[in-house]
């Protein structure tokens, strides 16, 4: 894998955020990126977007494809066990937890995605002032 120092290719997807002026950087990792062969490079990739952020305007996150392939399964149930290991992998070599958002298949990523920006919107700025109290 090549390494740059351009954002663009450190991050897979970029959406703007309509309730700020900000945007939402997004990794998109599989099962494979978490394989021994696969991990330093992966790692790398993780750096790389905890430093995208700022704290502010630009926010980042993790999209976890639970599996590399379609389920093969009538229930369609996926194992979580590379789901962990990506958190653990996080907690050991950054120095935050990045968000994580788990998709079940290829056809929910874009619907994911949406969900998690539509909560992003819905939270208060921590930057902002608490509203008053009234009546106390």
């Amino acid at each position: 894998m090549l390494k740059s120092d351009s954002t663009l290719q450190d991050i897979d997807f970029k959406f703007p955020l309509q309730h700020s002026a900000g945007s939402l950087a997004i990794l998109l990792l599989t099962p494979a990126s978490l394989d021994p062969c696969n991990r330093q490079d992966t790692l790398y990739r993780l750096k790389r977007l905890a430093q995208h952020s700022d704290g502010g305007s630009r926010r980042i996150a993790v999209a976890y494809l639970l599996s590399d392939a379609p389920f093969a399964s009538a229930s369609g149930k996926s194992s979580l066990n590379g789901l962990v290991v990506l958190e653990i992998i996080m907690l050991e070599s950054l120095p935050a937890i990045m968000p994580t958002i788990p998709i079940a298949d290829a056809s929910c990523l874009l619907s994911s995605i949406q969900d998690y920006i539509s909560n992003l919107q819905d939270m208060p700025d921590p930057r902002a002032s608490p509203a008053p109290l009234h009546g106390i």
